[in-house]
C-alpha cells in the first residue's frame, strides 16, 4: 500500500509538471503570435491618433472594445454626444449629426457593453462636464439571454485579455496564423485625413466608414445576403425568443439611472434609437 501511495504521488507530480509546460508553452505561443493583437498596445496606439484628431485606415485585427475604452481616457475635447450600441450605430458621427460626438458603439455589443462603456464615460471629468445627450441603439439580442451571455464581455480588455494566454481557442487561431503566409501579429495602419478609403475606415470620433467594396455593393447583392442569412441556424433560433426579465430590468434600471443623473445639475438627454432591418428579416421573423 505505501508503494501505491508513493507511485500515485509520483504520478501526480509528474502530470502537475506536464500541465505546467503545456500551459507555458501554449501562453508563449500565444503572446508571440497574438492573432488579435491583444497585448502589442495597438488599441492604445491607435487611440492617441484618434484623439488627436486624425481618421485610421488598413487597421488589422484588434479589440474594439479596448480601443473604445482607450478613447474615452484620452479624450479631453468638448463633447455634446455619446453613441452606444452595437455595431449599426457605428456610422453615426458629428459630421451626419452635426454636432460634436463621440462614437463608442461596438461590433457585436450587448447591453452590458452600453452599461460598461457609460460607466467608464462617467469616470472622465471632462466628459462628464460637457455631454448632454446619450445616443443608445437598441439592439434585440439586448434582451435575450443566451446572447447577452455570450456576447457580453466588456471587460475583455481588462480582465479576458489575460486570460486567452492559456485559451485553448487561441492557442489554435495562433497555430491556424502561423500556418498562413501573412506575418503574424501585423500591426501596421494609414493615418489620413480621407474620410473614405479602399479599406474600412475609424474616425477621430470613434464613428467608422465602411470599405469601398462594403459601401458600393449592389441591391441586388444586398438582396441575396439577405436571403442566405436568414436561413441560418442563428438567424432562426431568434424566432420565438421571448424578453429574458432580468435583462429587461438591468436595462429599465440603466435608464431610470440615466434619467436621474445630473452632471453639475444639468440632465443628460436619452435617445433610444430603434434601426430598422431589412424588410425580409420582419418577413421572414413573423410567425
Amino acid at each position: 500500500l505505501h508503494m501505491i501511495i508513493k507511485l500515485m504521488k509520483q504520478f501526480l507530480y509528474t502530470c502537475y509538471w506536464v500541465l505546467i509546460a503545456i500551459i507555458g508553452m501554449m501562453a508563449g505561443v500565444n503572446r508571440y503570435v497574438d492573432p488579435a493583437n491583444l497585448y502589442n498596445g495597438l488599441e492604445r496606439e491607435i487611440s492617441d491618433i484618434l484623439c488627436d484628431g486624425h481618421n485610421v485606415t488598413d487597421v488589422p485585427k484588434l479589440s474594439n472594445r479596448s480601443l473604445k475604452a482607450q478613447m474615452i481616457r484620452c479624450c479631453e475635447g468638448q463633447i455634446d454626444t455619446v453613441v452606444l450600441g452595437s455595431s449599426r450605430p457605428l456610422l453615426l458621427g458629428s459630421d451626419n449629426l452635426q454636432i460634436r460626438t463621440l462614437n463608442l458603439a461596438v461590433p457585436g455589443g450587448t447591453l452590458y457593453d452600453v452599461i460598461g462603456m457609460y460607466q467608464r464615460v462617467c469616470d472622465n471629468r471632462s466628459l462628464q462636464e460637457s455631454m448632454e445627450r446619450v445616443i443608445i441603439g437598441v439592439e434585440p439580442w439586448f434582451f435575450y439571454h443566451e446572447k447577452g451571455v455570450n456576447r457580453g464581455k466588456f471587460f475583455e480588455s481588462d480582465i479576458d485579455k489575460w486570460t486567452k494566454l492559456v485559451s485553448p481557442y487561441y492557442f489554435q487561431e495562433s497555430i491556424r496564423q502561423l500556418r498562413e503566409p501573412s506575418d503574424p501579429g501585423e500591426t501596421e495602419f494609414t493615418i489620413t485625413c480621407d474620410k473614405q478609403n479602399i479599406n474600412m475606415t475609424y474616425h477621430a470620433d470613434g464613428s467608422i466608414e465602411y470599405s469601398e467594396k462594403y459601401r458600393t455593393i449592389t441591391p441586388e447583392i444586398v438582396e441575396q445576403r439577405v436571403r442566405e442569412d436568414i436561413t441560418t441556424a442563428q438567424h432562426k433560433s431568434f424566432r420565438n425568443k421571448s424578453i429574458d426579465p432580468e435583462l429587461r430590468q438591468d436595462f429599465e434600471l440603466f435608464l431610470k439611472e440615466l434619467n436621474e443623473q445630473a452632471f453639475n445639475e444639468k440632465k443628460v438627454e436619452v435617445v433610444l434609437l430603434l434601426i430598422p432591418f431589412h424588410p425580409m428579416v420582419y418577413k421572414e421573423s413573423v410567425v
